[in-house]
């Protein structure tokens, strides 16, 4: 296989073959994404780019990706826009679009009451969701209240083991509130109760808690 530095067009490799034998072989070496544009001085680029590392190939991305035999659903790349070089590559074993889906069910929500996007909300999943403008974030309030951090401003804990939802601050300049009060520490929090970031007040809604929870037999006791 070639280096991960070393120049090769892909209109030399044969995509089902190379992608089907490295589907199936294991391994840490680090992953290979070649995409070709129309442009041939950009015909080739390769991530991470490191000449002194072997690197898997598992697709080759192109503004037309066609998915190898067998293994439609868990891997391959479709192109958003008709710009040339932008393309979308999926990630194998990434089932869904959705961004949502690879976070398990949810378990309550957010609903913006006061400030920009009122009516707006927000699913909540298992486990620490970040909250913040960016749109990495688990929960993402992106409505235009520049007074919420990009980054994590908060987290909204649900804890399975107990069935408890929780809220914390992310140490950020605008104090995080929860029913008017500054969140010092984590704090629990209960069903309609509210929390306040910035100039944005959202609602707490529980699905889970001590009467359900998804993980429970037949989601539940």
């Amino acid at each position: 296989m070639a280096a991960a530095g070393t120049e090769k067009s892909t209109d030399d490799v044969d995509t089902a073959n190379v992608t089907q034998r490295d589907l199936d072989m294991g391994g840490d070496e680090p992953t290979r994404i070649v995409v070709r544009g129309d442009d041939p001085e950009k015909e080739t680029t390769i991530m991470p780019g490191r000449d002194d590392v072997d690197a898997k190939v598992i697709g080759i991305a192109s503004n037309e990706v066609s998915i190898p035999s067998g293994h439609e659903g868990t891997g391959g790349g479709s192109s958003d826009s008709d710009d040339d070089g932008h393309t979308l590559f999926v990630p194998l074993g990434a089932e869904s679009s959705d961004p949502g889906s690879e976070l398990g069910p949810l378990v309550g929500w957010l609903v913006v009451l006061k400030g920009p996007g009122r009516g707006q909300g927000r699913p909540i999943y298992y486990g620490q969701n970040s909250v913040g403008r960016g749109e990495e974030q688990r929960i993402a309030l992106d409505f235009g209240d520049q007074r919420i951090s990009r980054d994590a401003h908060a987290f909204v804990l649900y804890d399975e083991g107990q069935r408890k939802f929780f809220v914390r601050d992310n140490g950020k300049s605008n104090i995080v509130r929860h029913n008017g009060e500054p969140v010092m520490m984590p704090k629990e929090i209960a069903d309609r109760d509210t929390i306040q970031i910035g100039d944005t007040t959202v609602m707490f809604v529980a699905l889970c808690g001590p009467d359900f929870d998804w993980l429970a037999d037949d989601g539940q006791e």
